[in-house]
């Protein structure tokens, strides 16, 4: 049994298999998302894929596998390798903190798996050993020359995945692997920094999962993106582009066309710059007819309106974006872009009277606060959804009220009665009052406890932490919210809350 002692413990319940094997190399990815974890995709029966590790932009490891065990994440490679999946897009280097984890990281794998040796791999050849990257694998259109060579470039070896052209892990990162192997290997070299964050190309259009692919039924024209029945949910462009449809009107079970011929929702579709266009259907839009947005940009929330059984994003491309015939394989762009689906592209927040919301600064070391431990036992009914206080006068105990200071907070669940193969999901909500009264909510994407079936008690997961640092304004205070959505079939009960809190 191999855990790595300076990782976030997550283990995950399925998608990976238990059996041990010998483990001759390590492959890098990047997990084409800003998520700070990836545990609750992995958790997801329709995800099919796992990782050993998730190193977070911030230098944080997460281990939801085993590493003698096998995950899901490099194809006919997965019984031989050790995966490392990491937070990002394919467009952007591996920030100095993720370099000096993955470095420390590679270093304790290869003193654990002896088969490995400390060297760059030059292929994905079955007899290939060392530390790679997920590309060696991949087929595509890539240079024909150097490093950023794909399978096809280098004369074919073992396949590591079926997207054809996939960005994993992206070239300048793939362009740091060099150093990182020299380093790994007790050499002390400087290794390429990460450029200033670029916009993405592509994000996910909803945080969800996927529930219909294209055509899963007969004249199906797009994928449809589960959100766990929540009506509200966020929906985002895919791409940038300019909005050319926008429709409001539609009820549940409406069965007239609306944004498209044969579309019953309310929905959006944004035409992009190169002709194309995406069609976002069952959503009450909040942007209007010729709006220029961004990939990322909230242009609606899910909701009830025409012929759905319950609350989804269903996700349409079309190749020409005057005809809706022209619609394609959606799952075609998330392979290109490197992105999964139903992933977090950033956090959300919602603004009630102040228009700019504190601006969160550079993640500086942070040392121990207040810790809290909240013991009296919460009950979430089946299918409901409780927000647990974990501060409310203690904010100015915790110092929640300084100016300025920087917030992290970890905590740690216990979840009784839940079900095998159910789940309750946990997200941070924070709420900044101004002295005024008004305020801004932030939402932060949701964390997955599955439950394992003959234990009654589970420990969630050992660290919800927050994504990213919460910044105090100025005569402002900040109170902290757990919320837990109970999806099982029956009342659960949260037993503990312990809370930790660093500040800079």
């Amino acid at each position: 049994m191999a855990w790595y002692s300076k990782a976030l413990k997550k283990k995950i319940t399925r998608n990976y298999t238990a059996t041990k094997t010998t483990k001759t190399c390590i492959i890098l990815h990047t997990a084409a998302s800003n998520g700070d974890s990836l545990h609750a995709w992995f958790s997801n029966p329709s995800a099919a894929a796992s990782s050993h590790f998730y190193v977070r932009k911030s230098g944080v490891v997460e281990q939801y596998v085993d590493t003698a065990q096998v995950s899901w994440a490099s194809g006919a490679a997965n019984s031989r390798s050790i995966s490392i999946e990491t937070e990002g897009l394919g467009d952007e280097a591996w920030t100095t903190a993720q370099v000096t984890a993955l470095i420390a990281l590679c270093q304790w794998i290869i003193k654990k798996h002896p088969g490995i040796p400390t060297r760059q791999m030059d292929s994905s050849s079955a007899t290939d050993k060392g530390i790679g990257w997920h590309r060696l694998g991949c087929d595509g259109n890539f240079p024909e020359t150097g490093i950023l060579r794909g399978r096809n470039q280098r004369g074919k070896g073992e396949s590591w995945s079926k997207a054809y052209g996939k960005v994993c892990p992206g070239d300048d990162r793939i362009k740091q692997v060099p150093a990182i192997v020299a380093a790994v290997g007790g050499r002390k070299v400087k290794v390429a920094k990460a450029k200033p964050a670029t916009a993405p190309r592509m994000v996910s259009p909803v945080v969800g999962y996927l529930t219909m692919p294209w055509h899963g039924y007969a004249n199906h024209a797009g994928m449809d993106i589960g959100v766990n029945g929540v009506v509200g949910r966020e929906v985002r462009a895919a791409f940038a582009g300019v909005v050319t449809e926008a429709v409001s009107w539609a009820k549940h079970g409406n069965k007239q066309s609306t944004w498209a011929p044969g579309r019953t929702g309310n929905g959006v579709k944004v035409q992009n710059a190169d002709g194309e266009a995406q069609g976002y259907n069952h959503i009450t839009p909040c942007v209007k007819v010729g709006q220029r947005v961004k990939a990322g940009d909230v242009i609606g929330h899910t909701d009830t309106s025409g012929q759905q059984s319950g609350p989804h994003l269903h996700f349409e491309c079309w190749a020409d974006a005057n005809n809706h015939l022209s619609n394609y394989d959606p799952q075609r762009c998330f392979d290109k872009y490197g992105v999964l689906v139903g992933s977090a592209p950033i956090i959300s927040e919602v603004s009630t009277t102040i228009t700019n919301p504190p601006t969160i600064q550079k993640d500086n070391d942070m040392k121990l606060a207040a810790s809290r431990t909240r013991t009296k036992d919460q009950t979430v009914g089946a299918g409901k959804t409780k927000t647990i206080k974990l501060t409310d006068k203690n904010a100015i105990s915790l110092g929640l009220t300084t100016k300025g200071t920087q917030f992290r907070a970890d905590a740690v669940v216990h979840v009784q009665g839940l079900p095998g193969d159910e789940a309750v999901d946990l997200r941070w909500i924070v709420v900044d009052y101004a002295k005024n009264g008004s305020k801004i909510v932030r939402y932060y994407p949701a964390e997955r406890v599955i439950g394992a079936s003959g234990i009654s008690t589970v420990t969630g997961h050992p660290s919800v932490t927050s994504a990213t640092p919460w910044t105090v304004a100025a005569g402002h205070t900040l109170r902290i919210r757990l919320q837990a959505t109970n999806r099982s079939k029956r009342n659960v009960t949260i037993s503990q809350v312990r809370s930790t809190y660093e500040k800079n």
